[in-house]
């Protein structure tokens, strides 16, 4: 069982096609995710996206700790000032989703 959907996955890693590339890895390394070394099953166009999808090698979909990890990375996504209000709310808008 899949405890993070693919849709929501897939709507985080466009969402992060809009941040700058050291700070999508500060996320993932803040929650304690590091970047897969094996070769992306399927490739993808683009550094950002890339980045997202080599960190997203790296979890277990199934595992409770990995789903806790995701929702993490999200909620500090949310609370950057970086962001504009507009922006998080199309985050948390993919999220209800």
């Amino acid at each position: 069982m899949e405890y993070i959907s693919p849709a929501l996955r897939y709507g985080f890693r466009e969402f992060c096609v809009g941040l700058y590339l050291g700070q999508i890895k500060d996320i993932f390394r803040a929650v304690g995710v590091k970047p897969s070394n094996e070769g992306l099953a399927m490739p993808v166009n683009g550094a950002r996206r890339t980045c997202v999808e080599e960190h997203y090698a790296a979890m277990d979909w199934s595992s409770k700790a990995d789903a806790r990890k995701f929702l993490q990375a999200i909620s500090l996504v949310l609370s950057q000032t970086y962001l504009t209000e507009e922006a998080k709310e199309h985050l948390r808008e993919i999220c209800r989703r």
